[in-house]
């Protein structure tokens, strides 16, 4: 996937508590960890485009959501990981109001 950071290419990785991309900036040997904890996202949604697949994560307290682009050919991968995720976001969201 691409995102984050002007088309950085890593991985969208959905955990038990946030929603992490592992990505690998130039000319570093080491890969750099985006993480943003289930109980900041508010949606997460897919927007089809003509060549691509966008994964829009809009999170509190910030205006606009961020984007990962993937080809369209990932479509099933995608909408499985959007389930997941909105799962969890949901778990998250009712064990937070107990």
């Amino acid at each position: 996937m691409r995102g984050l950071l002007a088309a950085s290419r890593g991985y969208l990785i959905p955990s038990d508590t946030a929603l992490l991309f592992t990505y690998r900036r130039w000319f570093r040997k080491t890969p750099d960890l985006w993480r943003v904890p289930l109980a900041d996202i508010v949606s997460v949604t897919v927007r089809p485009r003509p060549l691509l697949l966008v994964l829009e994560v809009t999170r509190r307290k910030q205006a606009q959501p961020v984007r990962f682009a993937c080809s369209r050919d990932r479509r099933q991968i995608v909408e499985q990981l959007v389930a997941t995720v909105q799962a969890d976001i949901s778990t998250a969201q009712a064990s937070g109001n107990r």
